[in-house]
């Protein structure tokens, strides 16, 4: 059965005194608990590392050989039996014959090291039998027939035992981790030819507005640039997805029909802009309404109060119908649909947040979970975070903004200098 509590975290605001505003939680848990995984693939890290990087793994890895595979030398010096040299001192040096030397990759066995005898050895080259330490170049006078011995090493130094990183049949990666460049370092060491992860949820976005224009064209007097695709697509981008189609149409039903129709079969997931309101010509919900599973209502959180969600049939691409202000929708996607995207690529819905001190007073309506874009300024303390307003219309503000402040419903004050919980709305880096 599906897990459908909301992410741990994640900001809260299922109660408020409002009958006719849904709690945040209430719809988040019904949002993820409408989605599975996508299906898992098997994809070689080593053939196409930048296509693998940041998809999520779907099976544990486990070791099926060692690292290091054989006892190797450390660091560039002469293999010895420790016992020759245990007391060998800069005024009492022990002098050793040199029967061989041996590099790292030069193939075949390497000599033998007797009792009395050295063979001069590079990092990485197999020990030779016998040898049971490895006196660095630093500790000798890097003789080539002979060689002298100016400081003692125990048994074991410098040595690179078989198995000491990854013994046979460890867990190397496990099942749910997003691949970095250094899980892919030591799935290459291991020669792991394929795994198996969860492809990167497909997404479709579809934005509407009569007023929408598209770059380059003529602005109209009434016209606005279509922002909202912009933003929303590049947020997918940020939280793993991948973008299969954008559409922007106007408030026409017909219009949303036809670009539905046409990206649906090509995504896990659609998320629209716009018309979710309740007037005359916000034609997502006026065209979805009462369809399949789809829910339009209006939840506790400032911006984004009006939502909607569902899927217009059953197997379907799930819609994250988001309103249609910029800010709105970029706050919406990141309380809604990134968690949603991180459910599909089966990734933790852990929200990224932290701690910041506030550096001005901030009111929030008690009714509604508001999240306030703000900056971050780092101290050798907690961060102090300067909120940055609340108009959902406001690009330009947004682009100067690392967070989102989170004000818990009920609240309806907070003062400079208490400690917010902030949400962090840049990706980690991979």
């Amino acid at each position: 059965m599906a897990d459908t509590r909301p992410p741990a975290g994640a900001p809260g605001g299922c109660c408020t005194d409002d009958p006719t505003l849904r709690g945040v939680e209430d719809l988040l848990a019904d949002v993820l608990g409408d989605l599975a995984a996508t299906v898992p693939v098997a994809v070689a890290p080593s053939e196409d590392p930048a296509g693998v990087l940041g998809l999520v793994l779907a099976e544990d890895v486990r070791a099926t050989a060692p690292l290091p595979g054989f006892d190797n030398a450390a660091m560039d010096g002469y293999a010895v039996d420790h016992r020759d040299v245990a007391d060998a001192t800069p005024d009492a040096p022990v002098t050793l014959p040199v029967v061989g030397a041996v590099a790292a990759g030069s193939g075949g066995a390497p000599p033998r090291v007797a009792r009395g005898r050295a063979v001069r050895i590079m990092t990485g080259a197999r020990m030779p039998p016998g040898a049971t330490a490895v006196v660095p170049w630093e500790s000798t006078d890097r003789g080539s027939a002979r060689v002298e011995v100016h400081h003692g090493v125990h048994e074991g130094r410098h040595v690179r035992r078989t198995g000491e990183d990854v013994a046979c049949g460890d867990l190397v990666v496990a099942a749910g981790t997003t691949l970095r460049a250094r899980h892919l370092g030591v799935l290459a060491a291991l020669d792991v030819r394929t795994v198996r992860v969860h492809p990167a949820p497909r997404v479709a976005v579809v934005a509407t507005g009569s007023e929408l224009q598209p770059a380059g064209e003529p602005l109209r007097p009434d016209g606005i640039r279509d922002s909202g695709a912009t933003l929303v697509g590049a947020s997918v981008v940020e939280a793993g997805g991948v973008v299969m189609a954008t559409r922007t149409v106007p408030d026409d039903p017909a219009a949303l029909e036809q670009a539905l129709a046409e990206v649906a079969p090509l995504a896990d997931l659609v998320v629209t802009t716009g018309g979710v309101s309740e007037g005359d010509h916000d034609v997502v919900r006026l065209t979805l309404a009462g369809r399949g599973s789809m829910w339009f209502g209006r939840i506790a959180m400032q911006p984004g109060k009006p939502q909607g969600f569902g899927r217009l049939e059953a197997g379907g691409p799930l819609l994250c119908c988001l309103p249609g202000n910029p800010v709105a929708s970029f706050t919406s996607f990141h309380v809604l649909v990134r968690p949603a995207l991180a459910r599909l690529r089966g990734a933790s819905v852990a929200w990224p947040t932290s701690s910041a001190v506030l550096a001005t007073d901030l009111d929030s309506p008690a009714d509604r979970l508001q999240l306030v874009r703000a900056t971050l300024e780092h101290g050798d303390d907690l961060p102090r975070v300067t909120p940055g307003g609340t108009a959902s219309h406001m690009v330009g503000a947004l682009a100067r903004s690392d967070v989102l402040v989170v004000v818990p419903v009920g609240v309806t004050r907070l003062s400079a200098g208490a400690t917010v919980t902030v949400l962090r709305i840049d990706p980690e880096p991979l």
